[in-house]
Formats: structure tokens, sequence, C-alpha cells
């Protein structure tokens, strides 16, 4: 499935704030659904296409996160075959920006995107899973996450 990400607001036809119903009743696949031990937070994981949908405590859509063989584009890139030396270069707007990451992932806040390494994050890793989300959805968690101060441009992540 090929979505165009829209930050802050959609993937696709996905949208975020949308209620699960709506959601299913759209992508009309297989999925899965589990709840969270750790927050009030549920998720409907569809296989085939590898789609996670997160639901806040009110059944209302707050992070789309895609993995292949779905395609995540923005700004005419597929980022999920975009290593993060370009993510960076292309993706990012001029200037420095704050990347925040907890050693496995990256978060762009200003983009409103985040995306997920199988290894350690370089320049040259491709990110396994790209999320979109709702800006408030990390805020509890920004305590936690390194912030790297680089320019789109920096060799350094």
């Amino acid at each position: 499935m090929k979505l165009e990400i829209i930050p802050y607001q959609s993937a696709g036809v996905i949208k975020l704030g949308m209620k699960k119903e709506e959601i299913n009743s759209i992508l009309k696949m297989g999925f899965r659904f589990s709840k969270s031990k750790y927050t009030n937070t549920s998720h409907d994981i569809y296989f085939n296409e590898n789609i996670k949908i997160e639901y806040n405590e009110f059944g209302s859509c707050i992070t789309i996160s895609i993995s292949q063989p779905s395609q995540a584009i923005y700004k005419t890139h597929d980022l999920l075959n975009s290593n993060f030396g370009f993510i960076k270069s292309n993706i990012l707007d001029s200037g420095t920006q704050k990347i925040y990451s907890d050693g496995e992932m990256i978060l762009l806040l200003e983009e409103g995107l985040a995306f997920w390494f199988e290894d350690e994050i370089s320049e040259t890793s491709i990110p396994k899973v790209s999320t979109i989300y709702m800006r408030d959805t990390y805020e509890p968690y920004m305590s936690t996450f390194e912030i790297l101060n680089i320019s789109p441009n920096s060799a350094r992540l």
C-alpha cells in the first residue's frame, strides 16, 4: 500500500484522530487487536500491509506506523527505502533541527516523523518503521530521549 505522509495529519486516507471503526472499514483487511500493558492505548496491526494503528483510551488514532511492503511517501521520497543520511539532507527543513533519539528510534519533532531502526543508527541505516503521530503523543516521554542538535547536512548523527 502506498501511503502519502502528511505529518501530524494523515498517511494516505488514514487520518490521525479517526475512530477505530472508520479505519477498519477503510482498510478492510485482517488485523490483530492488542492492548498495551503499560499505557491506556491499544492498537490494530494489519499484517498484509504491515501497518500498525495506535489508539488512545477514547478509540481515536494517535499514531500510524508503516513498514514494508507498504510505502511511506513524504516529499516524493519513500522513507522506508531512504537511509538516514538521505533523510537528514533531503527531508529535514533547512537550519538546525532537534533530533531526539532513544537509541532505537529517531524522532523529528518539528517534522512530525519518527523512524525505528533494527541496528545501531548510522548515516547508512534504513528505517524499518516510519511513524506519524499526534503532536502530544511523545511529549510525556521527551525527558527520556537524548537531544541531538545537528544541521541537515552535518556528517554527525
